[in-house]
């Protein structure tokens, strides 16, 4: 549950103009339509709850907004507060006035605070599924879960190294058409980077090697240890140790890639 305030809820929804279940009603005044699609579109985006097929959001715009604020973890609370102010600074393009400027910098850092509670960075999804994948594995860590994050973020890792392998035309599947492990997209692609100078130092190719065991063990705990089958669960402490070093992992393969791709796009002839 949220630890947001009594005030800052109804400092908010000020803000965003609640009014007889509705949200942002002041745009009626500036032509600019807002409806119930555009509340389900936001909260799918930030808390990946789809409101029409959710029965327990089978209610107005404002109480499902206001059902989220009062249950949901601070991390999603503040991931749909940022969703909220991105829309309403892109389409607020009147003068605002001194009160308007003061509610929406409070709440900005109110924003920045619960999404910082706890959290977790991971590449960018590229579909929507896989979306609303990445954003349950973050929800999962910042509400102190993490030992649900396992499973899908070895889903989540599989799918991203094999984005990854396919890119640079590498195999995901042996001859027989059984696809590849985890540590083998790994190896794989550890061999592709080396072989291609992707690294300026020693250090990383070494790390990205010896994370082909570490990918390994994480095959193997997500088999045995999570949620995937009805095993005996990870603690939590070690749960949340795995996902950091998992997640930190594709970050750093995540930024090598564009990286590459910004030195590759600087070589290009004008």
């Amino acid at each position: 549950m949220s630890q947001i305030t009594y005030v800052d809820k109804e400092r908010a929804a000020n803000f965003f103009g609640f009014s007889n279940g509705y949200i942002f009603t002041f745009l009626n005044n500036h032509n600019i339509p807002f409806n119930k699609t555009n509340t389900r579109n936001m909260i799918l985006e930030a808390c990946g709850i789809d409101i029409y097929k959710d029965s327990e959001y089978d209610m107005s715009q404002e109480r499902c907004i206001r059902k989220i604020w009062d249950e949901a973890d601070d991390y999603s609370v503040g991931c749909l507060f940022k969703v909220m102010l991105d829309y309403y600074a892109a389409v607020a393009n009147w003068d605002w006035d001194w009160k308007e400027k003061e509610d929406y910098q409070y709440l900005r850092e109110l924003e920045k605070r619960l999404c910082s509670a706890k959290s977790l960075q991971l590449p960018s999804a590229d579909n929507e599924s896989l979306s609303l994948l990445q954003k349950d594995i973050e929800r999962n860590f910042s509400n102190n879960t993490p030992e649900l994050a396992l499973d899908r973020l070895h889903t989540f890792s599989t799918h991203f190294f094999r984005k990854l392998s396919r890119m640079h035309g590498l195999d995901i599947a042996n001859a027989s058409g059984e696809n590849f492990s985890l540590e083998t997209l790994v190896a794989n692609l550890k061999n592709f980077y080396r072989d291609n100078s992707y690294f300026s130092s020693d250090f990383c190719v070494i790390a990205i090697q010896n994370t082909i065991n570490i990918f390994a063990k994480f095959n193997a705990i997500r088999n045995n240890q999570s949620f995937s089958h009805p095993n005996p669960i990870l603690s939590k402490i070690e749960s949340e140790y795995v996902v950091k070093v998992i997640s930190d992992t594709l970050m750093f393969i995540d930024k090598i890639e564009r990286q590459h791709d910004e030195l590759e796009v600087d070589k290009l002839p004008f």
